[in-house]
């Protein structure tokens, strides 16, 4: 859970359907003919809502805030796997863990990184020890980030990709 993604969205939202503020296709075009004193008159109206609302007084921001800091689940399963994996003699679901945690690496969450180093401990793991399963032949590759940023300039001598996190303006709690 991202709270600040999740609370600029909100805001984003609530913006686009009360007026206040400008579509993000628009803000650059709009900006200067936005009155500061009314913009800020605006926001605080718009906060003085979102505290009211029982969806957002619900939440528990004490809980949400200890939930950001877990690490991914990609991440925590593949660590778990690999634990298991390097104890396992094989006879249990070990073979499948680590083929789930690489799985897991491919079609989970990548926004605070690429799952590289894990996916390829955890897929090499089950190549290695457990090279005769069907859960080994079914698991020929390790992942790493499916969100490439490539480098701007096509000529660049290094034509590396890169995983940049993502990062989200830090929003206050509507308390």
């Amino acid at each position: 859970f991202e709270p600040d993604r999740n609370l600029l969205a909100l805001r984003t939202e609530f913006d686009g359907v009360s007026g206040n503020g400008t579509a993000e296709w628009d803000k650059d075009t709009l900006a200067a003919v936005i009155d500061p004193a009314t913009k800020a008159e605006l926001d605080a109206k718009r906060e003085a809502v979102l505290k009211t609302n029982p969806a957002i007084r619900g939440i528990g921001w004490n809980e949400i805030s200890a939930l950001s800091k877990m690490p991914s689940a990609p991440k925590r399963l593949s660590d778990r796997a690999i634990a298991w994996g390097k104890r396992s003699k094989g006879d249990d679901g070990a073979p499948e863990a680590l083929a789930l945690a690489v799985k897991t690496t491919r079609y989970g969450c990548d926004w605070h990184g690429g799952h590289g180093v894990y996916s390829k401990a955890a897929q090499e793991l089950l190549q290695k020890k457990f090279a005769g399963t069907t859960w080994a032949a079914q698991t020929p590759y390790w992942f790493d980030c499916m969100n490439q940023e490539w480098p701007e300039d096509p000529n660049a001598p290094s034509k590396i990709a890169t995983c940049k996190p993502k990062t989200w303006p830090k929003q206050p709690l509507p308390r």
